[in-house]
């Protein structure tokens, strides 16, 4: 009888045994789980915590989720907070509205609210400030009450404090800012060095890089604006355009336009590297590709068209309107050409005015001659004080001075005829001939008289 009772107690020991590990985890692993019964949590409405050497590094509520060593601050009374990651949201307070996914990050927030940090450290430093987007390593790492910055890229925004509504996308934009606020930086390393500019807008790898405290910049292009850093209100479209400038108000848009400018301001360029050599100068505008390319600290000049005064380098003052007018302009100033090739060749010859396709094209020094028609005054190289109307007329005339020639196609005149007026018809007979002595004669070119009329009238 008493072996019978132990061999029934022990069955019921077994059992219980048996019961009990059925309904526990091992440390080695179970066997035979069935997911759709078997799990690890509670059955009631408790809220399930992880630790880890006795420090918390889990826990789920009905609002909060977090996973990691120290990750979202157990005194927290935030809801709906999100915390993955070591240290991730380990002092927050009262922030709500939060997700914190890598390690420390979002650490030092304590009632931020609206805030998203993805990445080891991003937002690192936030306590106060809220409605922050960081996407990255050490993105938006120094904030601390900064709001509506959105930062995606390693180092975006790392050491913005209390600059508000940035956005910086690519590694390192906008890396230095700590107040400057409504900057917009896409791009690697695009507005890097900015701290206090505001207003300003960079579209491209290092684009307005060494911008520090200048506002209201709009940079578009690879290395665009890249060497500005107090300068404001330039815009800069296309790669490497205006890439050394500091100064203000300028426009430039095509690649490699302006791109020597240091100080120069009120600068317009437009066009494949317009006004590319231009450091100092102010007040020009270029129009068109290379168009015054060579121009240095020549100031107050206006180019429109292709290697539209594409020579010059000091001159003022000039206006070029048409392909290569004033092309080999160097030095002259007060010019105003309008015509394809119109003052070609002028190159230090001032105060001359061409109206029509290679009008006055072979003038070099020459000054106060003015060409209205195609080809007038064409041959005309160093002859000042000339003045050509009509289509291709004046030809011949090289270093001639003070000739009046009226109506097309007069031709055939004496390279160094001077102080003459000649009135023609458009076929080029010359109707009316005053030379140097004041002499007039009508139906001839050489009068002896005061008024003379051929066949003896």
């Amino acid at each position: 009888m008493k072996t019978m009772k132990k061999i029934i107690i022990a069955g019921l020991i077994t059992f219980s045994v048996a019961n009990v590990h059925a309904q526990t985890w091992s440390l080695t692993g179970n066997l035979s789980t069935n997911p759709p019964t078997h799990f690890l949590g509670t059955t009631d409405n408790q809220n399930l915590i992880f630790k880890r050497n006795n420090i918390q590094s889990g826990f789920i509520s009905t609002s909060n989720t977090s996973f990691g060593v120290s990750a979202l601050n157990p005194s927290s009374t935030g809801l709906y907070i999100t915390a993955l990651g070591d240290n991730s949201l380990a002092a927050n307070t009262t922030g709500n509205n939060i997700i914190g996914v890598g390690s420390y990050s979002l650490n030092n927030n304590t009632t931020g609210y609206y805030n998203v940090a993805m990445g080891v450290n991003s937002l690192r430093t936030n306590t106060t400030g809220y409605s922050n987007i960081a996407i990255g390593h050490n993105t938006l790492y120094s904030n601390t009450n900064g709001y509506y910055n959105t930062g995606i890229g390693a180092f975006a925004l790392s050491q913005n404090t209390s600059g508000t509504e940035n956005l910086a996308v690519g590694a390192n934009a906008l890396y230095y800012n700590t107040t400057g606020g409504y900057n917009t930086a896409l791009g690697n390393g695009s507005l890097l060095s900015n701290t206090t500019g505001a207003y300003n807008i960079s579209i491209g790898g290092s684009s307005l890089a060494s911008n520090t405290t200048g506002i209201n910049n709009t940079s578009i292009g690879f290395y665009a604006l890249n060497k500005n850093s107090t300068g404001f209100y330039n815009t800069s479209i296309g790669s490497n355009a205006l890439e050394n400038n500091t100064a203000s108000y300028n426009t430039a848009i095509g690649w490699g336009t302006l791109n020597k400018n240091t100080s120069g301001q009120y600068n317009t360029g437009i066009g494949i590297n317009a006004l590319y050599n231009s450091t100092t100068a102010s007040y020009n505008t270029a129009i068109g590709w290379e168009s015054l390319k060579a121009n240095s600290t020549g100031q107050y000049n206006t180019s429109s068209g292709s290697y539209t005064l594409w020579n010059n380098t000091t001159g003022n003052y000039n206006t070029a309107s048409g392909n290569i007018a004033l092309y080999n302009n160097t030095t002259g100033s007060g010019n105003t050409a309008t015509g394809n090739q119109s003052l070609y060749t002028n190159t230090t010859g001032g105060s001359n005015t061409a109206f029509g396709n290679s009008s006055l094209y072979a003038n070099t020094t020459g000054q106060y001659n003015s060409g209205f028609g195609l080809s007038a005054g064409g041959n005309l190289t160093t002859g000042s004080n000339n003045t050509f109307l009509g289509y291709n007329t004046g030809l011949g005339i090289t270093t001639g001075n003070a000739n009046t020639i009226l109506g097309a196609n007069v031709s055939g005149l004496s390279t160094t005829l001077a102080n003459t007026v000649i009135l023609a018809d458009g076929s080029g007979n010359q109707r009316l001939y005053i030379n140097s002595s004041g002499y007039a004669g009508f139906g001839t070119t050489s009068p002896n008289t005061r008024l003379e009329v051929s066949s003896g009238t």
